[in-house]
């Protein structure tokens, strides 16, 4: 039996989509095992479940939302005479490897579909799969999350081919945990400049 000749393109261009969906549901898996104490803290911690920044107040109370910014041992909150939050010190640090996952899986998908696109073969299939694949590899590797910094400020996040971006802890509105394995955090910030980290990019520093 003759099979179509789109069947060796679209095969291999699933099989590198199939394969990079399990390593960042992998990925994803991990960090939220890692994290699980952000979703279900202790009950005599203090905190409840992940969402809003706690509004100016005394001090952290039960039900309010464990810290999204770090600071020292009792740091400022949000705005002067705010709540004091207990969180970790300062964090500076590259991310890791698996930030790569997303534009290598475009990369096989491009691999698997550009010669029988150049050569005019099993089209449609092969250019949809090779534009979808060229697509993945500009956004997952230009759009890389490269480094990730929190002080006493704010938040830095870096990129491989973008420019950097930094919110200050008192444009911070929330933090939203993702809420499937392949979803990511987001950063709720003032004026639309919130960002959302995929896991690859906060692994291995997806640890409360």
């Amino acid at each position: 039996m003759v099979m179509p000749d789109s069947m060796g393109t679209s095969g291999g261009a699933v099989i590198a989509l199939l394969g990079g969906l399990a390593g960042l549901t992998a990925v994803g898996a991990i960090s939220r095992r890692r994290t699980a104490p952000l979703w279900h803290p202790p009950e005599d911690a203090g905190a409840g479940p992940m969402g809003e920044v706690p509004s100016p107040g005394p001090g952290p109370s039960h039900g309010s939302t464990p810290p999204i910014g770090p600071g020292p041992p009792l740091g400022p909150g949000p705005s002067p005479g705010s709540g004091r939050w207990p969180v970790p010190p300062s964090v500076e640090g590259r991310t890791s490897m698996t930030t790569y996952l997303p534009g290598l899986t475009g990369f096989l998908m491009l691999v698997a579909a550009l010669p029988d696109a150049i050569r005019g073969r099993a089209l449609p299939v092969s250019v949809v799969a090779a534009l979808a694949g060229s697509f993945v590899v500009v956004t997952g590797f230009l759009a890389r999350v490269t480094r990730i910094d929190a002080d006493l400020h704010g938040l830095a996040i870096r990129y491989a081919a973008r420019p950097p971006v930094r919110l200050p802890w008192p444009t911070v509105l929330a933090l939203r945990g993702p809420s499937t394995v392949l979803g990511g955090w987001r950063v709720e910030a003032g004026s639309g400049r919130g960002r959302t980290l995929m896991p690859s990019d906060l692994c291995p520093k997806a640890e409360p």
